[in-house]
């Protein structure tokens, strides 16, 4: 009987090692280190949160907006507080004017502060007014980041000179494209003759001329 009782406990015990070591192993599949390291999906979605980021952006250089009630009434001094509509796509609501308006200080308060705010540049009253969306440094030092222009009432964000630059290059291009593709078109070829120039107004001079 003491030797049956040895062998049941020792089944036991390795039955219940077998159970302990079957719950632990789950443990390491699902451990956080594993988990919190960035795969490459991870860095695809970043990538496409980027390239989102930078479409809208450049959708802005084609859109405008205006706010017909401010026309009659726009002015230097309220030209900021028009720009700062929330219905208008070119403002940030997280700059400091936002803070400075919530917290009814003046905008000289601005130059105190750091981060994203706007200014205006230029103001030609009634028809066109600069308004510059800069980061501020420091009290001294601000990064230009764009520049919108209002016109009779009219906000649009101006290009820079990337986008500038790449308009007119892709202009070019297309004229010089159309330009051989019809150039082409005249070419003409012949096994006994060569290569010639084929042109439609040149044939009908000769077709006239004959009669």
């Amino acid at each position: 009987m003491a030797a049956v009782d040895i062998r049941e406990r020792a089944s036991t015990s390795r039955g219940s090692g077998r159970g302990q070591r079957e719950k632990q192993a789950p443990c390491g599949a699902g451990s956080p280190m594993r988990d919190s390291i960035p795969g490459p999906q991870d860095h695809d979605l970043s990538r496409r949160q980027t390239l989102n980021r930078v479409k809208h952006a450049d959708n802005l250089l084609g859109i405008s907006w205006v706010d017909s009630s401010w026309i009659p009434i726009l002015n230097s001094g309220s030209v900021l507080d028009y720009f700062s509509e929330r219905s208008n796509p070119f403002y940030d609501r997280t700059c400091n004017n936002e803070v400075v308006k919530m917290q009814r200080l003046t905008l000289e308060h601005l130059n105190q502060m750091v981060g994203v705010e706007y200014i205006l540049l230029h103001a030609q009253e009634p028809i066109l007014f600069i308004i510059r969306k800069q980061q501020r440094q420091s009290p001294t030092q601000v990064i230009p980041l764009a520049d919108y222009y209002i016109i009779a009432g009219v906000i649009y964000q101006a290009p820079d000179l990337g986008s500038v630059i790449n308009s007119r290059v892709l202009t070019a291009v297309h004229g010089i494209q159309s330009a051989f593709d019809e150039a082409l078109s005249y070419c003409r070829y012949h096994p006994s003759k060569g290569y010639w120039w084929h042109f439609k107004d040149h044939e009908e001079q000769v077709n006239h001329n004959q009669v």
